[in-house]
């Protein structure tokens, strides 16, 4: 964390007088993990200097968690897409491009997102 671009010690000054240049005054780094497993880092800069105003790492590592969470929840969603469209190619004998293709279009046609008719062929293949 840098609470002060102007005050930057090695090896953020260089970063530190290009964000300054840019009208950046601080910043803080929040760990984005999911239970124990690290994702990243979701990074929060401020025009102002971090310490000049009542800027809480409680509320940015909150905004970090509601992200890994928010991540897992795609990441999910993806990993339900594509086993709906293997099951799709596999069953009625299409390539992955056609098989997505139908999924999306099945869907659309039925008012409903990309995610949740993927869950429904996976949990019903006949409704394909």
């Amino acid at each position: 964390m840098i609470d002060d671009f102007d005050i930057a010690s090695s090896p953020w000054t260089s970063f530190a007088e290009s964000a300054a240049l840019h009208g950046l005054g601080g910043f803080r780094a929040f760990p984005l993990k999911l239970a124990l497993t690290p994702l990243g880092s979701l990074v929060v800069f401020t025009a102002d200097l971090w310490n000049s105003r009542e800027l809480s790492n409680a509320y940015g590592q909150s905004m970090a968690d509601a992200a890994a969470v928010t991540t897992q929840h795609i990441l999910l969603s993806r990993n339900m897409i594509e086993l709906a469209v293997g099951m799709i190619a596999e069953l009625d004998g299409l390539d992955i491009y056609a098989a997505t293709e139908a999924l999306s279009v099945a869907a659309k046609a039925r008012g409903i997102s990309l995610a949740q008719y993927a869950q429904k062929v996976v949990n019903e293949p006949g409704l394909r």
